[in-house]
């Protein structure tokens, strides 16, 4: 029993100690079955009688009771004798949807008449009429059970990998696995299995793009399970939608009939369509999974038979890893599919993706899709040659549209074409920006932002002031570039991949710069599903090492020709200095100190701020003295600068500085509050905080206090005035240099 279900398990079991109906709700795959078993196995009192629905009887309603006792006409005598003769008993009943009426109205009905203790899983509550409108007592509790959570699949990945998991392992896993119990733990078994050593997303993704290469036995148990607790009809609807990948609800109902569809998403199976959203399997490890249980025959049959037949636009939303699979199967794949697919995959970051759904197709779309993805890989040889094939391809037109034109400025032909992007507004503006971010002149990328006419041309527009956020972020001016970022608006679908992945790259760098790195994980983190990103600058990977939290990006993924802009330059080789700080401080403070050197006077303040902010931080980890001149230093620069970096690191630096314990304590709340704790070092305490320094009454209070009781209840409990007890937590708060009841909480820990 993994420890995420013996958690939830003993929550139940103490609900189940103290009350006499408990009622398990949660979202299919949640893991409710599983914990209503361990709760069965675990119950420290009473008999205890299961009520399981038979993997046969999962799709239709049945007399649950005759699990129970042999004799359906005196059910409840013969319950009420299992009570009485057991003192107490435990009814476990799983799927409470599946017990027809007789058998629920009985279990209802001998909670009242025998000492019967019931714990109930059900989905919805209110999908259960019987029990919604029943009038339970006071002693019964709903116990709300939600799927997953990230630090639950942590837990999962950890107790079967025997390692600490990493960030993004758990997003990997959450995407590929959904939140679903039973999937997250086969996924962490499969990749335990197969690529034990893989320490990218990237190479996940290379693993599971050719899945005929990996070991399934993991995969085949988890297929045959499946097949032992559906129906054949299940499974067979499960293969359709399968091989025919995400489509319309329309369509999902030509291809499978409407009940199976129903019973399929009531069994968590596939995704819950609505209006916005498609059908499509769960998740991915089932998708897999169920691929891989296929033979070429069977998938081409249903290819060709269902698919085709519904073959068209609403194809072209397939992910690039189907359309992919389709290809390795021989199926005949439409090239406007394929070059859907490919597009998506460069709006994904998986330009290598792209590139394999391209091979062997030399249409001018193919053409262009193949130079746009050379670029985003870095690869100047290739851009150049597919942007030459795409130009003087005889079905190219005269005038081009921008973003075959940012092709063209990423791969060195402008402005000698000039004259074929007559029709796009801006792009001289735009490849003057590209310009003067390279060359580090960030006023001057400011001013041309400001001059640029809003009508131009959008993707050039946002180019332009991607740039002009990222410049103002790196001189310290953060909330304007934040502000700045908020007015890009979301790239157009239609738009270049290059203009999707500038937007996105100033985004994290802004919110980098600026402290908030909350949604700087989210938004990083949430672009790497099973690959990593390989940016035009590099950044993505960069500051992640910065943050001190590898993304399982490749480290350095670009080498270009012409030089990228200054400020990300700038970022990549101070990623590169504090590389080795998990392992070896001293090195990297070496590093860092000579960095800051080799560009004094050159380097961006808000670069000159973090840099002073990681030789601090080394300083403290590899327990050497911080001069205090440093300390001056980061105080200075940090007063030059907007942001919550700024406000952190500047109290930091004046709380080593004052010995103040306040000030440190504060500087970790703070750190915690908006994601920076796990960069921040361990600080000093200058001045030992003890309770041994409050009066007994004052101890009292400061524990109960610490526990986040009310001062209203702490006044009734200890027999005081609530002013009294504000005045005890204000000498408390003074005795102990403490902000609060966090820092109360954490120095009382």
């Amino acid at each position: 029993m993994d420890r995420v279900r013996t958690g939830i398990s003993l929550e139940v079991l103490e609900a189940l100690e103290t009350n006499r109906v408990v009622i398990l709700e949660g979202p299919v795959g949640s893991g409710k079955s599983s914990v209503a078993s361990a709760v069965a196995e675990s119950a420290r009192e009473g008999a205890v009688r299961r009520l399981f629905p038979a993997a046969a009887e999962k799709n239709s309603r049945y007399a649950a009771m005759t699990h129970l006792i042999t004799d359906p006409a005196s059910a409840h005598l013969e319950l009420l004798s299992l009570a009485t003769s057991n003192d107490s008993l435990l009814v476990v009943v799983d799927d409470f949807q599946h017990l027809d009426e007789g058998s629920a109205r009985l279990l209802l009905w001998s909670i009242d008449q025998a000492p019967v203790k019931l714990l109930i899983s059900c989905n919805n509550l209110e999908a259960i009429p019987l029990l919604a409108e029943t009038r339970f007592e006071a002693s019964t509790k709903v116990l709300q059970l939600p799927a997953l959570a990230p630090s639950q699949i942590k837990t999962i990945l950890e107790y079967v990998w025997r390692r600490p998991a990493q960030a993004w392992e758990v997003v990997s896993t959450a995407r590929f696995a959904g939140a679903n119990l039973g999937a997250v733990r086969v996924f962490a078994e499969f990749a335990l299995e197969n690529f034990p050593e893989a320490q990218t997303p990237e190479a996940w993704l290379d693993c599971l793009l050719n899945p005929n290469e990996l070991s399934h036995t993991v995969l085949h148990g988890y297929m045959r399970n499946l097949r032992e607790n559906h129906v054949p009809e299940i499974f067979d609807a499960l293969q359709v939608l399968a091989v025919a990948g995400p489509c319309t609800t329309r369509d999902a109902v030509a291809l499978v009939d409407t009940r199976v569809l129903v019973e399929l998403s009531a069994l968590g199976l596939i995704s819950d369509p609505t209006q916005n959203t498609l059908v499509q399997l769960s998740h991915g490890l089932l998708d897999l999974s169920i691929r891989l249980s296929m033979d070429a025959d069977h998938v081409r049959i249903i290819y060709e038979t269902k698919v085709c037949e519904l073959r068209g636009d609403q194809f072209l939303q397939t992910p690039p890893a189907h359309l992919g699979w389709w290809q390795e199967m021989g199926l005949e794949v439409p090239a406007a599919n394929l070059h859907s697919g490919a597009r998506q995959a460069l709006l994904s970051g998986q330009p290598a993706a792209a590139l394999r759904l391209l091979s062997g197709d030399e249409s001018v779309v193919a053409t262009w899709l193949a130079a746009e993805a050379s670029i985003l890989t870095g690869d100047s040889a290739k851009a150049r040659t597919f942007t030459d094939m795409a130009l003087s391809h005889g079905q190219s037109p005269d005038q081009l549209r921008a973003t075959e034109a940012l092709v063209c400025v990423g791969a060195g032909y402008w402005p000698a074409h000039a004259a074929r992007f007559m029709e796009v507004g801006g792009l001289e503006a735009a490849a003057t920006a590209v310009y003067l971010s390279t060359q580090g002149a960030h006023a001057e990328g400011v001013e041309l932002a400001a001059s640029l006419e809003r009508n131009t041309d959008q993707q050039m527009w946002q180019n332009v002031h991607a740039l002009a956020a990222l410049a103002e972020a790196l001189e310290g001016k953060a909330l304007q570039a934040r502000l700045r970022i908020e007015t890009l608006g979301p790239v157009s679908p239609d738009a270049s991949a290059i203009t999707s992945q500038n937007v996105a790259e100033a985004r994290r760098a802004v919110e980098f710069l600026s402290g908030d790195w909350n949604s700087l994980r989210e938004s990083t983190l949430g672009g790497y599903a099973l690959h990593a990103v390989t940016d035009r600058s590099g950044s993505t990977s960069d500051i992640c090492h910065l943050l001190g939290e590898p993304s399982g990006a490749k480290p350095y993924p670009i080498n270009y020709e012409a030089p990228a802009p200054a400020g990300y330059v700038r970022m990549r080789e101070l990623a590169r200095a504090v590389a080795c700080a998990p392992t070896d401080p001293l090195q990297a403070l070496e590093q860092v100190t000579a960095y800051r050197r080799e560009h004094k006077g050159t380097l961006p303040v808000a670069l000159k701020l973090f840099s002073l902010g990681w030789e601090v931080k080394l300083h403290l980890e590899s327990g050497e003295t911080i001069p205090a001149g440093k300390l001056e230093k980061l105080v200075l620069t940090a007063s030059k600068c907007e942001g919550l970096m700024a406000q952190l690191l500047g109290l930091l630096a004046s709380g080593l500085i004052e010995e103040s314990d306040s000030k440190l304590a504060a500087v970790e709340v703070l750190a915690r509050r908006y994601g920076m704790g796990e960069w921040l070092p361990v600080l000093p305490r200058r001045f030992a905080r003890s309770v041994d320094l409050l009066s007994r009454r004052e101890q009292e209070i400061a524990r109960r206090a610490a526990l986040g009781v009310r001062n209203t209840d702490i006044a009734i409990d200890l027999d005081l005035s609530v002013r009294t007890v504000e005045k005890h937590l204000g000498n408390i708060y003074r005795k102990l240099e403490l902000g609060g009841r966090d820092e109360l909480a954490e120095a009382l820990s």
